[in-house]
């Protein structure tokens, strides 16, 4: 019999003009990964803001292993043990990984920091997790995986019991996924109740036992993920059953409306064409870090580069800013038909 850790009853959460959340209802077990899904806006995050002390409910109980608490802060929670890590990384990049590991609470001698003590600490978070990383290396330096390793780290030096996880894969490659799912799994064993968020339904099984939905900030119901169809869980997410989940769509593209050539900036942006046609949405696909936003802000004129050749229908253009009248884009998004 699973020994329950967790429990929100009855949670409500209203923002101006929003009911964020409508008589919710969640529970964690104790060593459990419990999925939690919806579409965009479906109140997910906001719940889990509520459980971690970011937000106050306006209704509803908490409970930790069977104890009525209040989390409104987040030292709160901090103290009652649980945590969130956010989707956006909420590191100090120019701190090095023990630094940001005890930022803010460093073990001292007296009234003298132990720099020491601080990174033989962390070192042992670190090798408990299983996460080899020098306690000295400085956070700018580490990949996208291993700073989100930095953060639960960070998290489980407060003594969590709960951790929410929310998106944790979303910038990762299969392999720092799966180096990701075994630190999970480690935390199981430790009696560390999970939540998961996330989009992708393909991970739920690999790592959740169960999996609550939510729609349009209501609760929707709790399975067991292996008793549930992916259909079954799609239908519980969109509220209908999706006959068709690839429609054919068929578009007209036109001729080449915008090229950019040569796209060259210090050692970050090595690109030698884009293209983009009439009628055609061009993707720009990568991993966090891997120059997508760069390659935009230099054809949009908010980076300068090293080298670019740009042209519009055929006429060679030049951007200085990104103010109006200064880039291309400017120039489609307001141009007369």
């Amino acid at each position: 019999m699973a020994e329950e850790l967790f429990r929100m009853e009855g949670i409500s959460k209203s923002f101006p003009g929003v009911k964020a959340l409508q008589n919710v209802s969640f529970s964690v077990n104790k060593g459990e990964v419990h999925g939690l899904v919806g579409e965009n806006g479906a109140g997910k995050s906001t719940l889990m803001k509520v459980m971690s002390g970011v937000y106050r409910a306006d209704e509803g109980k908490i409970f930790i292993e069977n104890q009525e608490v209040k989390i409104d802060s987040v030292a709160k929670g901090h103290q009652l043990g649980v945590n969130i890590i956010f989707q956006e990384l909420n590191l100090a990049p120019h701190l090095s990984v023990a630094d940001n590991i005890f930022i803010g609470r460093p073990p001292k001698k007296g009234p003298i920091i132990s720099d020491r003590q601080m990174h033989a600490d962390a070192k042992k978070i670190l090798d408990e997790l299983g996460i080899n990383i020098n306690t000295h290396t400085v956070v700018r330096n580490l990949s996208v995986a291993q700073q989100q390793m930095v953060e639960i780290a960070k998290a489980i030096s407060y003594n969590s019991k709960i951790l929410v996880l929310d998106e944790p894969t979303a910038a990762l490659s299969e392999k720092e996924i799966a180096q990701l799912f075994e630190i999970i799994r480690n935390l199981q064993k430790k009696g560390v109740g999970m939540v998961y968020i996330s989009h992708r339904m393909e991970e739920l099984g690999q790592i959740c036992e169960r999996v609550t939905v939510l729609r349009d900030g209501q609760y929707i119901g709790t399975r067991n993920y292996k008793d549930l169809t992916m259909d079954e869980l799609v239908n519980m997410i969109v509220g209908r059953t999706l006959e068709d989940k690839y429609p054919k769509y068929q578009r007209t593209i036109g001729d080449v409306v915008f090229k950019a050539e040569n796209i060259r900036r210090k050692n970050i942006v090595n690109v030698d064409k884009l293209e983009v046609r009439a009628g055609e949405i061009l993707g720009i696909a990568g991993l966090m870090g891997s120059g997508r936003s760069e390659i935009v802000r230099c054809i949009f004129g908010a980076d300068k580069a090293d080298s670019m050749e740009l042209t519009m229908n055929g006429k060679p253009i030049k951007v200085r800013n990104p103010r109006p009248g200064h880039c291309p884009w400017h120039w489609l998004r307001h141009r007369r038909p």
